[in-house]
This record gives structure tokens, C-alpha cells and sequence, in this order.
């Protein structure tokens, strides 16, 4: 980064990287299979709709005070058992 951005993008939102293989939403087809069908015993999903929509709540209550903070979002181990649980529907669907 130049010395200008630095000093003008004071604050960031990111997924916390991992040493395991990560998928951004919307995850393709053939990867969600492979974990339905166990070829995969689980994937790591950054999930950038939580990340946006965190990053412009912050915006919203926190952006004329300048009181903002770094947003940083772990990954969700996604497996078969959380997949058929329905908890990540909307996420999955196309």
C-alpha cells in the first residue's frame, strides 16, 4: 500500500486466512457435492454476504463518530452434517 491509502484507509474487513483450502460464496455445485458425497470430509467458506453486511452496519451506526473498528470473520468448517442441518440454505442456494 502506498503512504496515501495507509493514511486514508485506516480500517478493513477480511475472512481470517487458514492453512486449509478456502471457498468464497457463492460456493460452486461440484465442491458442495463433494462434501455431500464425502469426497471432502469438509471445506472452509468465507462468507462475504456476513462480511459485507457487517461492514455497512458499521458504517451506518459507527461512520460519523470515526469510532470504527477492523472487521475480521473466521471461516465456517462447512461438512455434511451442517449442510443437511439447513442452517446454511440461503447461503448455498443459487
Amino acid at each position: 500500500m502506498t503512504d496515501t491509502m495507509q493514511s486514508e484507509f485506516k480500517y478493513y474487513a477480511a475472512t481470517l486466512k487458514s492453512k486449509k483450502e478456502q471457498y468464497r460464496l457463492p460456493v460452486e455445485d461440484a465442491v458442495l457435492e463433494q462434501v455431500r458425497n464425502g469426497e471432502k470430509p469438509f471445506v472452509y467458506v468465507e462468507n462475504t454476504y456476513r462480511l459485507g453486511y457487517e461492514s455497512m452496519q458499521m458504517l451506518e451506526k459507527k461512520g460519523k463518530t470515526k469510532d470504527m473498528k477492523n472487521i475480521c470473520l473466521k471461516p465456517v468448517r462447512l461438512d455434511k452434517e451442517r449442510m443437511e442441518s439447513g442452517e446454511y440454505d440461503a447461503l448455498l442456494s443459487r
